[in-house]
């Protein structure tokens, strides 16, 4: 989504046309008159947020996010259309195709967000050290896992296919 325009988070959140409460889930709806409809669901777990976005737009474009992502580890999940985050410092792009899932872990202070026409994904965001302290130490691949996320170090292992059983799940 290079060609797309680029626009800051506060943009497209000045266009907030709801904000609610809806069994838990704090709903946000953000229509802007040029890009068109975000709509966001958010669980929070303390050490964890669970978010269900799904948006209806215009045209692709790109939303410069200036939140810092270093606090947290990430797990991505597209059920339908593309989403992309970008890290300018890290030379990290982390594209994510319909039915596909990352997972990880950047320690940035702000990135950019590519997004398509139409998309809907989950986004799980553990707490870093939450997430380490679960990570066992019997096993090399989370020993490595544990050692790059507790060292701050960029860990990104890629896209990965969704199975069925997963998409029925979430």
């Amino acid at each position: 989504m290079k060609s797309a325009p680029t626009i800051e988070f506060a943009e497209f959140n000045f266009h907030t046309t709801q904000r609610s409460e809806v069994n838990g889930f704090s709903l946000t709806e953000r229509n802007h008159p040029e890009f068109g409809f975000w709509r966001e669901r958010k669980l929070s777990l303390g050490h964890m947020n669970i978010y269900e976005h799904r948006a209806k737009l215009e045209r692709s474009v790109n939303v410069q996010v200036g939140e810092p992502v270093a606090s947290r580890v990430h797990h991505c999940i597209s059920l339908d259309g593309k989403l992309g985050a970008h890290f300018k410092d890290s030379n990290v792009s982390a594209e994510l195709n319909s039915l596909r899932f990352h997972q990880l872990y950047v320690p940035e202070n702000g990135y950019v967000l590519g997004m398509s026409q139409a998309f809907s994904n989950v986004h799980i965001e553990i707490d870093r050290t939450y997430y380490v302290n679960m990570l066992g130490e019997s096993e090399s691949w989370s020993e490595k896992l544990r050692e790059s996320i507790s060292d701050q170090r960029v860990f990104y292992p890629g896209e990965q296919t969704l199975s069925h059983a997963m998409v029925q799940t979430i």
